[in-house]
C-alpha cells in the first residue's frame, strides 16, 4: 500500500523518518536520506552514513544543515508524503502515522550582485559554504600559501579538504573522536606519550649573537628547556657580509682563463682562511683555551698572489705557444707540393 506522492520540480532526495522498532530502544527513532527514485519503491536500501538519529519534531533549519553537509551543496526542505513501508506493518500504527518527510531540492549556490561605487562598479558573488574551526583550540585550518579563510561546499568536501590539504586528524575524545587541526593532534599525542626531544646545538649568529644549546620537541614544537638569553656578540662584530663574484671568459679565444680562475679560487681560499682565523667563532671549542688570535699578514699574502698571477701567466703563455706552434706546422703542411710534410 503506498500513498499518492507529488513531488516537487527539481527534487533528488527525499529526507523521512523512522520510529523505532522496539519501545526500548533509542525513542528518537531516526532520519534517513535517500535519492527519490529509491525512495518511491517503497522499501529503499537504508545507509548507515546517511542516517541522523534526533527527535521527529527536529527544527527543519537543522535537518537543512545536515543534509546540506551530505550533499555538498545547500538544499531546501519541503513537506512530503510518507511512503508506508511493508516494515511498518510490524509496528503500532500510532507510531508511525503522520511521521515527518521532507522533499530534498538543491538551492543555488550562488547569487551575484553588482553594486556602483566612486571607484566603479563592482560585481559581488555570494556564496552558500562553511567554514571550519577546531574544536579544542578554535583555530581555523592554516595553509601557508593562502592565508584567506577556506570555505567549503559542505560537510563532505570539508572532511576531503581538512584530512587531506590540512593534515586534521580524528583523536580520540568523550564519546568517540574529534576531527582537529595538526597542532593540537600533536598535543594530544605528546600528553598521551610523552615528547619526541631533539637537540639543537649552540650556534653563532652572522651578527656574532650566540645562542645556547635547546632541546625542543620533534612533534608538537614545545620547548623543553628553559629559555635563555642568548649571548652578546664579542668584539669585531657585526661580520661583514660575505661578497660573491664571478669570472667569466671565452674558452675557445682564451683557453688560459680556467687557469686563472683555479689560480685566484686557491688565491681567494687562503684569504678567506686568514681571515676567519682572526674571528672568535673560527675557534670550534672552549674559548677559554683558545689559541692567541691569528694575525693576517697582508704580505704575505700579497707574495702568494704574486707567485700564483706569475704561474697563471706562464701556463697562459704556454698553452698560447703550443697553439702558434700547431698553427705553424698546419700552415707549412698545406704549403708543401704534396701537401704533407
Amino acid at each position: 500500500m503506498k500513498a499518492a506522492t507529488e513531488t516537487p520540480a527539481g527534487c533528488t532526495h527525499v529526507l523521512a523518518w523512522l520510529p523505532p522498532h522496539l519501545i526500548t530502544e533509542d525513542r528518537h527513532g531516526w532520519w534517513e536520506l535517500h535519492q527519490r527514485e529509491a525512495y518511491d519503491t517503497g522499501e529503499p536500501q537504508k545507509d548507515p552514513d546517511m542516517c541522523l538519529t534526533t527527535a521527529r519534531d527536529a527544527p527543519v533549519a537543522g535537518l537543512e544543515e545536515w543534509v546540506a553537509g551530505k550533499l555538498g551543496r545547500p538544499v531546501a526542505l519541503a513537506p512530503g508524503t510518507l511512503q508506508i513501508r511493508r516494515s511498518f506493518c510490524r509496528l503500532p500504527a500510532g507510531r508511525w502515522q503522520d511521521a515527518p518527510v521532507y522533499y530534498v531540492t538543491p538551492r543555488p549556490c550562488t547569487s551575484q550582485t553588482v553594486v556602483p561605487g566612486a571607484g566603479g562598479q563592482l560585481t559581488l558573488t555570494r556564496h552558500d559554504c562553511v567554514s571550519v574551526t577546531c574544536p579544542r583550540c578554535g583555530g581555523e585550518p592554516d595553509d601557508e600559501e593562502n592565508p584567506v579563510r577556506p570555505h567549503f561546499a559542505g560537510e563532505a568536501e570539508a572532511r576531503q579538504m581538512l584530512t587531506g590539504w590540512y593534515h586534521w586528524r580524528a583523536v580520540p575524545a568523550d564519546g568517540g573522536e574529534q576531527l582537529v587541526c595538526p597542532r593540537c593532534a600533536d598535543a594530544g599525542e605528546c600528553a598521551r606519550l610523552g615528547h619526541d626531544p631533539q637537540e639543537f646545538l649552540a650556534w653563532r649568529h652572522d651578527d656574532g649573537t650566540l645562542y645556547p644549546a635547546s632541546s625542543h620537541c620533534r612533534r608538537c614544537r614545545a620547548p623543553l628547556t628553559p629559555w635563555t638569553p642568548p649571548d652578546p656578540p664579542p668584539p669585531g662584530y657585526p661580520a661583514p657580509d660575505p661578497r660573491r663574484l664571478d669570472l667569466y671568459w671565452d674558452a675557445a679565444a682564451f683557453p688560459a682563463g680556467e687557469v686563472i680562475a683555479q689560480a685566484a679560487a686557491v688565491l681567494l681560499t687562503a684569504a678567506s682562511t686568514a681571515g676567519a682565523a682572526v674571528r672568535w667563532d673560527a675557534w670550534e671549542g672552549d674559548q677559554s683555551v683558545r689559541p692567541e688570535e691569528a694575525t693576517c699578514d697582508p704580505a704575505h699574502i700579497a707574495v702568494i698572489a704574486r707567485a700564483i698571477a706569475i704561474a697563471a701567466l706562464q701556463a697562459s703563455l704556454t698553452q698560447v705557444r703550443e697553439q702558434l706552434a700547431g698553427d705553424e706546422v698546419q700552415q707549412l703542411a698545406a704549403a708543401s707540393p704534396g701537401g704533407t710534410t
